[in-house]
């Protein structure tokens, strides 16, 4: 059950932001777009992160060993 419960706080996420924007809005008088400019600004690094981690599938072993040359028995050199 761990993709449930990453799932959950990913909806939790979402709803703290978006209550955090509306307070934003409508306490603080802060424009949409100035909000919108930022979330996308603060996306970037996000994005970058996850793929830093291997979120984008390529966790594999890396190519450099994959093409070098095997040593099989009874050859010397």
């Amino acid at each position: 059950m761990e993709r449930g419960s990453s799932f959950g706080r990913g909806l939790a996420l979402i709803a703290l932001v978006t209550a955090g924007a509306i307070v934003a809005v409508t306490l603080f008088e802060v424009p949409l777009g100035t909000l919108l400019f930022l979330g996308i600004l603060l996306l970037c690094p996000l994005m970058m992160s996850g793929m830093h981690r291997g979120g984008h599938g390529h966790g594999g072993p890396s190519r450099a060993t994959e093409d070098a040359p095997t040593r099989q028995d009874g050859h010397a050199g």
